[in-house]
């Protein structure tokens, strides 16, 4: 009796669970979705083609897609959602995110504090594996290009589409890449590094690298200071300050007794140069020594 009672509670479940995959409101649910989105942030759409349930609890997005200005900022062929269901019942809903996207894998806690079509919300992402010549809105929002590995951990809290007013902090490593700088530097447009360490914190529009350390073939360096963010990137203001320890590799690519390796040597100081970086992102003041 009790293996008959067992056997048809599992065809129920199963019964219960196939109904609802097959008759589940994917498009409705999509469009839901997008207009829920564009409520939280008018610079920013969402575009999806279809929610599937993806069981116990939660639902993926097929083919989603994140838009401003026109251009594709993200997109992932599939993103799991699992949603805590009982914080959707207290109307604060938070939830787990999870997509393979740009060559990695990034996963997402989000959780919103106060009114759910107008609050602030806050986000805890964490990154690995990211093929930064995947990510190609940064090329567009940097004016500069990049490539690497990069593995990100980063935490914010504060309004959607609003990110220079939030609070938050990060630390991303980028491991056998490529960085082409704001300015040229040492005589140079770009360096390729073998590791980029970077710690920071944000807080009323002012961003703060706590940490900053580079090795590379060609030279080793840290950095620290503020950035006060402008609401276009490359007007942000910097007041960073650090050092450079060029290596041999160095003055070899720019010529030994090249009149830049000359002025390079004249700044060292115990085989390293002093650095001060200020002006804006787009026009930046960089002074040696």
């Amino acid at each position: 009796m009790a293996k008959k009672i067992l056997f048809y509670g599992a065809f129920l479940v199963f019964c219960l669970v196939a109904f609802a995959y097959l008759l589940f409101p994917g498009e409705k649910a999509a469009d839901y979705l997008e207009a829920l989105f564009a409520s939280r942030g008018p610079d920013y759409r969402l575009f999806v083609d279809k929610v599937t349930p993806n069981p116990p609890f939660g639902f993926s997005l097929k083919n989603a897609e994140i838009v401003s200005g026109g251009q594709i900022i993200f997109a992932a062929k599939s993103i799991a959602v699992r949603p805590g269901l009982f914080s959707m019942l207290a109307n604060r809903p938070k939830g787990r995110i999870k997509s393979q996207a740009w060559g990695g894998q990034i996963s997402a806690r989000i959780e919103t504090i106060g009114n759910v079509q107008e609050g602030p919300f806050k986000t805890l992402v964490v990154a690995e594996g990211l093929d930064l010549e995947k990510i190609t809105f940064l090329d567009r929002l940097t004016d500069r290009t990049a490539t690497g590995r990069l593995d990100a951990r980063i935490f914010f809290a504060g309004q959607p589409g609003q990110w220079a007013g939030g609070q938050g902090e990060g630390e991303i490593t980028l491991v056998n890449g490529r960085i082409q700088f704001f300015a040229e530097v040492l005589g140079l447009d770009a360096l390729t590094v073998d590791q980029l360490l970077a710690k920071f914190s944000l807080d009323s529009g002012v961003l703060e690298i706590t940490r900053g350390e580079m090795t590379s073939r060609e030279a080793s360096g840290v950095l620290t200071g503020k950035i006060q963010l402008a609401p276009t990137f490359s007007q942000s203001r910097l007041n960073l300050a650090g050092s450079i320890r060029p290596t041999p590799a160095l003055f070899s690519r720019i010529g030994p007794n090249s009149p830049v390796a000359v002025f390079l040597r004249s700044r060292m100081q115990n085989g390293e140069i002093r650095v001060n970086i200020t002006g804006t992102v787009d026009n930046s003041r960089i002074v040696l020594g």
